[in-house]
């Protein structure tokens, strides 16, 4: 009786997981190139890059920028939201969304700012 509680318990731990896994597949997003086949599939992903100081048209709502890779490609990016504060003095830029084909623009759903370290430049003065 008792080894049969805990093998039910085990196989409801294991769809639960599995389920968890399955309807999670949004979160669980990895870095991915430009021009991976994941980015044009339209699937919810992270890209990263350096902030392009070229200004590129501006929506009706929120911002667009370009991001350029060490590469040299270049991917256009729509966040539907105000600018972060530091944006202007990010180094590197996380976009989170997913890429709209028709428009050929990276539509962000979060934008996350790496900036330069304050503690960068104490280092280069020393």
């Amino acid at each position: 009786m008792k080894n049969k509680r805990v093998i039910i318990f085990l196989a409801a731990l294991i769809f639960m997981v599995a389920g968890i896994l399955v309807l999670s597949k949004d979160l669980i997003s990895p870095y991915v190139h430009f021009t991976d086949q994941k980015l044009k599939a339209g699937n919810y992903v992270q890209i990263i890059g350096k902030l392009d100081k070229a200004k590129p048209e501006q929506p009706k709502t929120g911002y667009s920028f370009i991001l350029t890779n060490d590469d040299g490609d270049t991917l256009t990016v729509n966040k539907n939201a105000a600018k972060p504060v530091n944006f202007e003095h990010a180094e590197k830029v996380v976009v989170l969304g997913r890429y709209n084909s028709q428009t050929a623009v990276f539509e962000a759903g979060e934008v996350l700012t790496k900036c330069p370290s304050k503690y960068e430049k104490k280092l280069k003065e020393q």
